[in-house]
């Protein structure tokens, strides 16, 4: 008898096992955190407060809420005790949460971490928006 391997995709005889073996990415302590319950609640906590990205509406006023993400202000690999920390967090779309990530980004720490603070106890409201 003879069955489709899972690992590489070719026709091996039913008690054979495959020769080529899977790595697994092993997984750093921030993406350990990130699987964690707490940060989940977290992260829809933050979403549901801002509920849109908070790069945008101070660029261009513009409310971006689709596929919200949070970011990280100083890295989890920096500083794992920021996971929950509230002054830590800010929401963005996807496209502002690259440019934050990256090395050389024209946003620094300070200015997001102003923006969470000018937001976090009023943030703006557009119409219809459900509170």
């Amino acid at each position: 008898m003879w069955k489709t391997c899972s690992v590489c995709g070719k026709i091996h005889k039913y008690n054979e096992k495959c020769k080529k073996r899977v790595s697994k990415r092993r997984q750093s302590e921030a993406d350990d955190l990130r699987a964690k319950n707490k940060w989940h609640e977290k992260s829809k906590q933050v979403r549901d407060h801002f509920l849109f990205c908070l790069m945008c509406y101070d660029k261009d006023r513009r409310f971006v809420y689709n596929n919200l993400e949070v970011h990280h202000i100083v890295p989890l690999a920096e500083d794992p005790s920021g996971l929950l920390d509230d002054s830590n967090l800010c929401p963005l779309c996807p496209s502002c949460h690259k440019k934050a990530d990256a090395l050389n980004s024209e946003y620094s720490r300070d200015y997001l971490r102003q923006l969470v603070a000018r937001y976090q106890s009023n943030p703006p409201r557009f119409e219809g928006a459900e509170i």
